[in-house]
Formats: structure tokens, C-alpha cells, sequence
């Protein structure tokens, strides 16, 4: 009787890597930096990295695999450049930004932050919501200027001062409105914040209202914690 011989697997964007088996699997152009997206990951076996690659194909088939790898930082501030607002509305926002978003969130890519879902944003919130320093109750010195100085009765101990429930709703309408930009631009599929896109016919940016970010009064001591 003949042995049928067994048909070789296709292993096109695959291989072996001493245990493991890597797969990369081109993911299209990143249309914030122009560069090539490749879709990496591994597996204990083979017949898991076939399912790995296939499921990678799958993404890119159905325009829901990560289109950039740009930070949230990236997004914010390009949305932010495109922003058509007064001055004053355009510094409220840019205040917000730099001073309660960007330090705890800026850094992580846009798919990092979408594989975690609202999460981040709710923690960052109820953080901001006990202390706008975010100081996680741990001691230290306020100082009142962050140059070098000799410190006088102007540097205290820091007290927990929450941030206002109207300024915390502020930072979610710039990160809802920049998200929902990155939506329109193509640069993600979904708003990982847990809001929702805007459909616009023309394309304009569009964010919070005027008011919210021109009613922003932080004060002293608004920067990030210790």
C-alpha cells in the first residue's frame, strides 16, 4: 500500500527562533509616519503560529490591525496643531494636555493603549479625582518653583487637592475629540477610550466645546506628582 506523503505547511511569515516560532506579518503603511507596519508575535508551537499569522491576515483583510504606532503624545499634539479654536480655547487645551494627559498617558503607542482598552483613562480620572498630582498618597516637598531656588515658607509639604469633576470631564472631551480625529485620519480603528467617532461629512476636526477649556482655573502645584 502507498504512504501518502504529508502536505508541508505553509509557513510564509513564519519561523523558528530556538523554542519559539516568530511570526511577522506585513500590517500596510503607517499613514502618520509613512513607514512600513509589521505585525509581530510568537508562539510555543507550530500549529499556534499558523493561527497567530492567519488571525494577523485576518486583521489586515478586515482594516481592523494596528495602522500606526505612533504615541498618544503624537495624536494629541497633531490634533491640537489642526484644531481651529480662539487662542485662549487652544492654551486651555494645551494646559490640559501637558499637564494631566500627557504625563501619565503620552508615552505608550496608540495599539499599546487600544489593547487595553478604558482602563487607563478610568484610572487616570479617579486618580486625578483624589489628587490632581496624582501623589498616590507618598509625602513630599511642593515646591514653589521647579528651578533651582532656597526654599522658604512657599514650599510646603503637599496637601491632596482633588482636580474639579467639571476639569477631569474636560480632559475626557479632548481625548474623546483627538480620538475620534485619529478615527477619521485612519490612524485607528475604534476609539480605545470608549468613546465614540463623530461621523463628519467634511472632515473637520472637531472637540470640545469653547468653554470647557476656557473655563479651566488649575492653580498652583498642577503638574505631575513626585
Amino acid at each position: 500500500m502507498t504512504s501518502r506523503k504529508r502536505k508541508t505547511a505553509d509557513l510564509t511569515g513564519i519561523r523558528q527562533r530556538g523554542a519559539r516560532f516568530q511570526v511577522r506579518i506585513f500590517g500596510g503603511i503607517d499613514p502618520a509616519t509613512g513607514r512600513k507596519l509589521i505585525l509581530t508575535g510568537s508562539a510555543a508551537t507550530e500549529a499556534e503560529a499558523l493561527a497567530l499569522r492567519d488571525g494577523f491576515r485576518k486583521q489586515v483583510a478586515d482594516h481592523t490591525a494596528v495602522r500606526t504606532n505612533v504615541t498618544l503624545r503624537v495624536l494629541l499634539a497633531e490634533w491640537l496643531a489642526g484644531h481651529q479654536v480662539e487662542p485662549s480655547t487652544r492654551a486651555g487645551y494645551a494646559l490640559l494636555i501637558d499637564n494631566f494627559i500627557v504625563p501619565a498617558l503620552g508615552e505608550p503607542t496608540l495599539p499599546a493603549l487600544a489593547k487595553l482598552g478604558p482602563r487607563p483613562y478610568e484610572r487616570l480620572f479617579a486618580e486625578l479625582g483624589a489628587c490632581r498630582r496624582r501623589c498616590a498618597g507618598k509625602p513630599f516637598i511642593e515646591h514653589r518653583t521647579p528651578r533651582p531656588h532656597e526654599c522658604d515658607d512657599r514650599c510646603a509639604t503637599h496637601a491632596c487637592r482633588p482636580l474639579a469633576a467639571s476639569t477631569i470631564r474636560q480632559c475626557h472631551a479632548v481625548l474623546s475629540s483627538a480620538y475620534a480625529a485619529a478615527v477619521r485620519w485612519g490612524w485607528i480603528a475604534f476609539q480605545p477610550d470608549g468613546g465614540r467617532a463623530e461621523a463628519t461629512s467634511s472632515g473637520a476636526r472637531s472637540g470640545p466645546t469653547d468653554a470647557a477649556a476656557g473655563g479651566v482655573h488649575l492653580g498652583r502645584g498642577m503638574g505631575r506628582g513626585p
